[in-house]
C-alpha cells in the first residue's frame, strides 16, 4: 500500500513544490501493517531514489530489496537507514540517478523490537562508531530485556578525542520501576517505593534528605 501527500515550497516561489510519500508492509493474516519507506520526491513517482532523501526500515530479520516491504507474525522492526542525496559545491543536487547518497543515520534494534544502537551523521565510509558524528548504544536488563540499564552517547568531533557519555539504572523489573539513576558525571539520584509499588521519595544526586515525598492515604 502506498500513499501520497502533497506539499508547496516556498510562497511565491515555484519549481520547489514536492510530495512526501510512505511504503508500507503488511501482513493481513497478522493484522499487521507497518511503514517500510518514506521519501519526499518531486512527483509522484513509485521510486525512492528519484526523491530528495528517504527511509528504509527492516522487519523480522528479513533484509534485502526482495524483502524490504516484507513484515512477519510479530511486525518488529531489526533495522532502519536514513539517506540523502549529495550536493555540489554550490548546493545544487547531484543528479538522482548517479547513486550518490549519503547515509545520515543508521538504527538497530533487538529480538524485542527494541533500540539497541544508532548512529547519526554517518558517512559513505560504513556504520560504525567512530565514523559517525554521534553513536549510541543501549543495553536492557537480563531478566526481561525491556529495561534499559546503560546507555552510552559518543561524540565524534573533527580533530578531537571522542568522548563518551554513560548512563546506567537499576530497576525492579517485576515492578518494572526505575530505582536509580546514575547521570553523565556520575551523580546518582534514587527513588523509593512500598510494598505494592507505590513511590514513596524521590532523592536527587548528593542530597541525603528526599526531594520529594508521597503520601497515600485509603478512603
Amino acid at each position: 500500500r502506498n500513499r501520497w501527500e502533497y506539499a508547496d515550497g516556498i510562497v511565491g516561489e515555484t519549481g520547489d513544490e514536492g510530495m512526501s510519500h510512505s511504503r508500507w508492509a503488511m501482513n493481513p493474516s497478522a493484522w499487521i501493517h507497518r511503514a517500510c519507506e518514506a521519501w519526499v520526491g518531486l512527483d509522484a513517482a513509485d521510486d525512492p531514489q528519484e526523491g530528495y532523501g528517504f527511509t528504509q526500515t527492516f522487519f523480522d530479520e528479513q533484509e534485502g530489496e526482495p524483502n524490504l516491504c516484507t513484515v512477519g507474525a510479530r511486525g518488529l522492526p531489526t533495522s532502519s537507514q536514513v539517506y540523502l542525496v549529495s550536493r555540489n559545491l554550490d548546493g545544487s543536487m547531484m543528479a538522482r540517478d548517479s547513486g550518490v547518497w549519503l547515509q545520515q543515520g543508521v538504527t538497530e534494534y533487538n529480538d524485542q523490537g527494541l533500540v539497541t544502537e544508532s548512529w547519526a551523521g554517518v558517512d559513505r565510509g560504513g556504520a560504525e562508531a567512530g565514523q559517525a558524528l554521534q553513536y549510541s548504544n543501549r543495553e536492557y536488563d537480563a531478566q526481561y530485556g525491556a529495561a534499559v540499564v546503560t546507555e552510552s552517547i559518543q561524540a565524534n568531533r573533527p580533530g578531537e578525542s571522542a568522548y563518551p557519555l554513560d548512563t546506567h539504572a537499576t530497576w525492579d523489573t517485576n515492578l518494572g520501576a526505575l530505582t536509580s539513576l546514575t547521570d553523565f558525571n556520575e551523580q546518582m539520584a534514587f527513588v523509593v517505593y512500598d510494598a505494592v509499588g507505590r513511590m514513596l521519595a524521590t532523592y536527587r544526586p548528593m542530597c541525603a534528605e528526599p526531594s520529594v515525598v508521597h503520601e497515600y492515604n485509603l478512603d
